[in-house]
């Protein structure tokens, strides 16, 4: 007798929210299994899942219920075996009562707990009134490109950051913070790259309207090397 193994979205979608495509396929391999090894015959469990398959297959793979379904198969290899249905065959049996069931797999639990803790990070780092939290609203880690100078890159992540020479020389002098080229503002680094009047004609040349600190949100080889034309240009790249 044939077991026909396919979870369909809308049995996958009564599973447990945090269950993958993975877990539906092998869980369903499962309760077929089961139903077998507590009837009489023998039985064909179909699947056309090769992923289900190959996990079944590979005894380094501890998962909970490739470990059940392995440990079912074993134990009764005379009446049950596992082969994989064409797609065109499993797709016929969309419209069979579905079965639900309440599985979660430990990588579901595993991606869930990881996906909570992101969240509940995110959450407070949007709260959070950073220089770099506007510049990385979503804490993306930083990925730079290899044609761009090593140089270079210390700069734009210099400024990424906030922490320059410039923008902090005065907590080491007992200053008052007021920026150390213009005098007239209190110094960040948005105050040098995009309103600092001693710059203002170099600003103008090179990015007319638009303002220099945009570009450290994106970063870009391009990006990288417009901003450090603009620091040495200006004779400041020494203070970042």
């Amino acid at each position: 007798m044939s077991i026909p193994v396919k979870p369909t979205r809308q049995a996958h979608s009564l599973l447990d929210k945090h269950c993958s495509i993975f877990t539906s396929e092998i869980f369903a391999i499962y309760q077929a299994a089961l139903i077998a090894s507590k009837s009489k015959g023998k039985f064909c469990i179909c699947t056309d899942s090769q992923s289900a398959i190959d996990a079944v297959k590979n005894f380094t793979n501890k998962s909970v219920l490739v470990t059940y379904v392995r440990d079912l198969l074993t134990k009764h290899a005379n009446k049950m075996k596992l082969i994989e249905l064409a797609d065109s065959v499993a797709k016929s049996i969309h419209e069979e009562p579905d079965l639900c069931f309440d599985a979660l797999e430990k990588a579901d639990l595993k991606h869930l707990i990881k996906q909570y803790v992101h969240n509940k990070s995110l959450l407070k780092w949007n709260e959070y009134v950073h220089h770099y939290a506007a510049i990385n609203p979503t804490r993306a880690k930083p990925i730079y490109t290899t044609n761009s100078k090593h140089s270079d890159i210390l700069l734009f992540t210099r400024l990424r950051l906030g922490h320059t020479q410039i923008t902090h020389d005065y907590l080491l002098n007992n200053g008052n913070g007021s920026c150390c080229i213009c005098r007239t503002s209190r110094t960040s680094v948005k105050h040098i790259l995009d309103a600092c009047p001693q710059f203002t004609n170099t600003r103008r040349r090179m990015f007319d309207t638009a303002l220099p600190s945009k570009l450290l949100t994106n970063i870009t080889s391009s990006n990288i090397s417009t901003i450090s034309n603009f620091l040495i240009t200006c004779n400041i790249a020494h203070l970042i």
